[in-house]
């Protein structure tokens, strides 16, 4: 369809690659510092930013709230695709119920 992804976090587990650690020694890690670093590139990489929300229950605040912060203050397009929480750091977020509304909206500049 003529989408490129800038980053595709979700093909390696990063914190698990350190075997069973807490989150406390987990964010301590330089690989952490570099992962944030290579994400908000990808942002700076990207025309548009897509937040998926699980479909079964809305999206409230996690670490991507920070990405969708970051790419609204670039200016970014910013969609979400599932269920998205009220907030009003989320006015900005073109809201899609399914992936189909979701590409079109991409494919077709909506």
């Amino acid at each position: 369809m003529g989408i490129d992804v800038t980053r595709k976090w979700w093909l390696k587990d990063y914190k698990s690659a350190f075997g069973q650690v807490s989150d406390e020694v987990w964010y301590r890690k330089e690989k952490v510092r570099w992962v944030s670093l290579e994400n908000f590139k990808a942002i700076d990489e990207a025309e548009s930013v897509i937040l998926v929300c699980p479909p079964d229950s809305p999206h409230n605040f996690t670490g991507a709230n920070i990405e969708v912060g970051y790419a609204i203050a670039k200016n970014k397009r910013v969609l979400s695709v599932g269920a998205l929480g009220r907030s009003a750091m989320y006015v900005p977020v073109e809201r899609h119920s399914s992936i189909e509304t979701l590409l079109l909206a991409l494919t077709h500049g909506n």
